[in-house]
């Protein structure tokens, strides 16, 4: 079957696929492949004339799965800093709500879960097992000197500063020619880890530094969230 049908004039050898028979009893199912994979072929005909054996031998052919199209391929769209936006809030409910002015760096590490264990052993040539640590992912937070974050760092220093809710949100350029855009949105739970700092230069204030530790909050349900979608419906 498979030969006969690679020998027509629109079907070149690979293109299709037979599994399945043997005739009368057994279908033959015919896959297309090769040139014609992803696509959407006219289901076949097929022409009785010439079978023999039976009352009255004939052809049924029947789609059974139709062809679909090869998938879209969105092309990569980097994200640039001067597409992303930093919020700060006080209540999960809130986050994305307040809009930091004057944000400039946004600095987020997290720490392997395990770590090679090495003991002092002139038998091992290496770690001898690994140790399960905890993890404690960190932010740090650069901002310019204004009123917004001088409140925050007035906050901060005094000990005051409730857990803050930061969202790091990018709207991107628009993937190929669906006019969509890409959306790029980092969620989480902050409390201080450390003392906040003045950034300066020849005496002058210009920004703060904050130390910040990322944390499980149990009414948020997270600690940090990240979500990357864009608007397209259908590809």
């Amino acid at each position: 079957m498979r030969t006969a049908l690679e020998a027509l004039s629109n079907i070149a050898v690979g293109d299709v696929a037979t599994s399945g028979g043997p005739h009368p009893g057994t279908p033959v199912t015919v896959t297309f492949r090769g040139t014609l994979a992803n696509t959407n072929v006219t289901q076949m005909t097929a022409d009785a004339t010439g079978l023999t054996g039976g009352t009255t031998p004939a052809v049924t052919v029947t789609t059974l799965t139709a062809g679909n199209p090869a998938p879209t391929i969105i092309s990569n769209q980097p994200i640039s800093g001067n597409e992303w936006d930093f919020y700060m809030d006080d209540a999960a409910g809130d986050v994305g709500v307040t809009k930091l002015e004057t944000a400039d760096q946004l600095t987020v590490t997290l720490p392997d879960k395990y770590v090679p264990f090495y003991i002092v052993d002139s038998s091992k040539n290496s770690y001898a097992d690994v140790a399960d640590q905890a993890i404690v992912p960190t932010a740090s937070l650069q901002a310019g000197y204004e009123t917004q974050m001088q409140d925050i760092y007035a906050a901060a220093r005094a000990n005051n500063l409730p857990p803050q809710f930061l969202r790091a949100e990018a709207v991107g350029a628009a993937i190929a020619a669906s006019g969509q855009n890409y959306k790029a949105t980092i969620d989480m739970c902050l409390i201080l880890g450390g003392n906040p700092t003045e950034q300066e230069i020849q005496g002058a204030v210009f920004g703060y530094s904050f130390p910040f530790q990322i944390v499980d909050d149990p009414t948020w349900g997270y600690a940090l969230r990240a979500t990357f979608i864009n608007d397209i419906s259908a590809l």
